[in-house]
């Protein structure tokens, strides 16, 4: 991609004011959102984005928590789904993100924590030199299907923010990737989650996970495809830029990773996480509603450091690609036990 076609996306989505309005007018005239999106949902969010803008509450999502709850499935109940989970151990390989962190924190012989589990994307890319590897996933559905593919590792059916059972000071490298933190449902087992991470690693030891971006508009001109180097995957520019936003995002919206993303990015510039910079969004995934996490590099930074954790690192989903901030889907994190 251009620089210039690059700086012309900073310039446009400064104002994300203005661009939001533009997203929804060209989302509206396609009747892809009326037609995909749960719209209730929708006004729930903004009607709670308004309660709080006005310092009327809302900032807890209590108004939207009592009305969508009927129709939020828990997170383990879609993670355990069969189409889900037939879904995730299809996946196989690492994103260039995920390469470079791992190959940055994982050194031959150590003992490799790998939380959200799922099918087994990671396993194969993690576990051939490390000393010692254990998978974890709260679906118990996930941990039988990746025992399936990798029978003689180690798989464990565990909440993330109770890790009880693993000794002090027992792992070098911890990771929790594809944004599996962000679907833990409380801030409060998500800050329990973190203090556990830093108890079970060495002094020194490595975490390496990735979040949602919460300042995320979703339109990024991206699609992703595996690479012909094993177990990595690369990126590739999708339809051709214009000069014209609407027409940027109409024709994105043609391939179907772009349209999750204006999916996503959607949802969560009606939220008040958007502004606040972290909370939790409603996520309209594989057909369904659920609960996720987003946030902000500075906030991940402050909730580590609560957990005796340091953030070192951080990169872009889109690495070794440069892309601005408000076009990041998310974030991988490299983070240090102080």
């Amino acid at each position: 991609m251009q620089k210039g076609t690059v700086s012309e996306f900073k310039r446009r989505f400064d104002n994300h004011k203005r661009d939001i309005l533009i997203c929804k007018k060209i989302l509206d005239r396609e009747q892809y959102w009326r037609r995909i999106l749960p719209v209730s949902a929708i006004r729930l969010q903004v009607a709670d984005l308004a309660l709080f803008r006005m310092g009327q509450g809302g900032g807890s999502g209590d108004a939207l928590e009592r009305v969508v709850t009927s129709r939020i499935k828990s997170n383990i109940e879609f993670y355990s789904s069969p189409e889900i989970v037939e879904y995730y151990a299809g996946k196989e390989g690492v994103t260039a993100c995920e390469r470079y962190a791992f190959d940055k924190c994982a050194r031959p012989g150590d003992a490799i924590l790998d939380i959200g589990v799922g099918g087994g994307r990671t396993t194969g890319y993690l576990a051939p030199n490390a000393g010692r590897y254990v998978g974890l996933d709260y679906s118990q559905e996930m941990v039988v299907a990746a025992q399936a593919k990798y029978p003689e590792l180690q798989f464990r059916c565990a909440d993330a923010s109770d890790l009880s059972f693993l000794a002090d000071g027992s792992f070098d490298v911890a990771v929790f990737s594809f944004n599996g933190i962000d679907s833990i449902p409380t801030d409060a087992d998500r800050s329990a989650c973190l203090r556990e991470v830093g108890r079970v690693l060495r002094a020194g030891g490595r975490f390496v996970f990735s979040s949602h971006n919460a300042r995320n508009t979703g339109l990024w001109p991206v699609k992703s495809c595996y690479s012909p180097e094993p177990g990595s995957v690369s990126r590739s520019v999708g339809p051709s830029i214009s000069n014209s936003l609407p027409a940027i995002i109409a024709s994105c919206l043609k391939v179907p990773a772009i349209r999750r993303r204006a999916e996503l990015g959607l949802f969560a510039v009606t939220s008040k996480a958007f502004y606040l910079g972290h909370g939790y969004i409603i996520d309209p995934s594989q057909g369904r509603v659920i609960r996720m996490f987003v946030s902000t590099p500075r906030y991940i930074a402050r909730e580590l450091n609560k957990a005796g954790l340091e953030l070192i690192e951080t990169l872009g989903c889109h690495y070794p690609d440069k892309v601005p901030d408000l076009l990041t889907f998310y974030y991988y994190y490299i983070a240090v036990k102080r």
